[in-house]
């Protein structure tokens, strides 16, 4: 990722992988692919706020990411989708604090 980041600051930087995890926080734009044909294309931000496309063709966010949504989708108030575990944590507490 510092390598990346150092690029970065010069150029465009392109990765390809299977791995959305290792990759998604670093991104600021996203090309997803399934059978050759685009199912997202877009911001990260926006990917966060409607996964559908994505996950209807089989493809699978992060764990941090999908346990948030999955989270909101029951009812809590989660606004922002956190991609750091421990963002993700205090933003899981805080609306498990905010339902009981």
């Amino acid at each position: 990722m510092a390598a990346i980041a150092t690029v970065r600051e010069r150029a465009g930087v392109l990765v390809v992988t299977h791995d959305p995890e290792q990759f998604l926080p670093a991104a600021t734009q996203l090309l997803a692919l399934a059978s050759g044909s685009t199912v997202f294309d877009g911001s990260v931000p926006q990917l966060l706020a409607d996964p559908e496309p994505y996950e209807r063709v089989g493809l699978v966010l992060p764990d941090v990411v999908r346990a948030q949504l999955l989270a909101r989708r029951r009812g809590a108030a989660i606004g922002w989708i956190a991609l750091d575990p421990e963002e993700a944590a205090e933003i899981l507490a805080a609306a498990a604090g905010a339902t009981r």
